[in-house]
């Protein structure tokens, strides 16, 4: 669309059609949903006929294969990042920015900071937080963060390192 072309409901959807020939329903989806936010800014209510999306149902590691994992470990690293995960339930990056300070054994509790950067406490079990102190003790920190220079691609590694050894993709 240009100056010598109008953008029109009709034209929008003309576009959209034509999209669905060659371009993914994500694709269109993002491009429908931008061309009906153009038309609001000008005040202009306008649906258009976008495909619908589907997601399929997660799957979820089951209670013996976590055991698999952990059994499948070999440092401390690799067992505490696996506990620690399936514990809380808390993703990977929230996970690698913990720092020492964020750690309450007295109440089972580490602070994480989410992914739209709430702050919250998360529980973790006896189990989970003697891994972390264990694992702090091994690093022999008392500050700062406790995985280190860890990043999100290399606690990936690790993590699909582990999944291999045990058998579980």
């Amino acid at each position: 669309f240009n100056k010598d072309h109008e953008l029109t409901p009709e034209s929008a959807q003309k576009y959209i059609d034509n999209m669905k020939l060659t371009k993914s329903p994500s694709t269109i989806g993002i491009r429908g949903h931008a061309i009906m936010r153009y038309f609001k800014l000008k005040k202009m209510k306008v649906e258009l006929e976008l495909p619908t999306l589907t997601q399929p149902n997660p799957e979820y590691t089951k209670i013996d294969e976590v055991q698999k994992l952990i059994d499948n470990c070999h440092s401390q690293l690799e067992k505490t990042m696996i506990i620690v995960l399936f514990d809380s339930a808390v993703r990977i990056m929230e996970m690698v920015n913990i720092e020492v300070k964020d750690v309450h054994k007295e109440t089972l509790t580490m602070t994480v900071t989410r992914k739209g950067g709430t702050i919250t406490d998360v529980n973790l079990s006896e189990r989970a937080m003697n891994e972390l102190m264990l694992f702090i003790g091994v690093r022999g920190i008392t500050s700062g963060r406790v995985f280190g220079g860890m990043n999100y691609q290399k606690s990936l590694k690790i993590l699909h390192s582990i999944g291999s050894r045990a058998g579980i993709d």
